[in-house]
């Protein structure tokens, strides 16, 4: 089934406020499928509940990148339900390695990675779309992203 999260681009206030917007993001089992932003503040109460996640994925994902577009950085999750070699990598759009985010054995668990826009060698990169790459076991799934300047 799909479930809702908030993005944590747009935390939700922990105390009772009349000045808070809510972008609300719709997710699939790969990632966010879309989202809408309130148009007028609303009010959280004490009776505001979240869902909780269970404690460890089920599956193997890789999620949308929050934000995105994005500048001057946006964060990477993905979800491994077993250990494994994991490679997370950014490539331009003429498949040329960007950046290696991850290169090493993780854990099971919900992990995130940050990218600042920066290559391997630390240079910022032009604006444009990006593909970030991960390989855990035998899984393999892309996304695509967009630095703005």
């Amino acid at each position: 089934g799909t479930r809702l999260a908030v993005s944590d681009a747009f935390p939700v206030p922990e105390v009772e406020t009349r000045e808070a917007l809510l972008r609300v993001m719709v997710y699939d089992s790969k990632g966010a499928m879309g989202y809408d932003t309130t148009d007028q503040p609303f009010t959280v109460t004490s009776g505001a509940t979240g869902v909780e996640q269970p404690a460890q994925p089920t599956v193997f994902a890789l999620r949308h990148n929050v934000p995105n577009p994005f500048n001057p950085s946006t964060l990477i999750r993905f979800d491994l339900p077993t250990a494994a070699r994991t490679d997370l990598r950014v490539y331009d759009l003429r498949g040329r390695l960007v950046r290696t985010l991850v290169a090493q054995d993780m854990p099971i668990g919900y992990h995130s990675v940050r990218w600042d826009g920066t290559n391997d060698q630390g240079a910022q990169m032009p604006s444009g779309v990006y593909i970030y790459r991960l390989k855990a076991g035998d899984f393999r799934d892309q996304q695509r992203m967009v630095l703005v300047k």
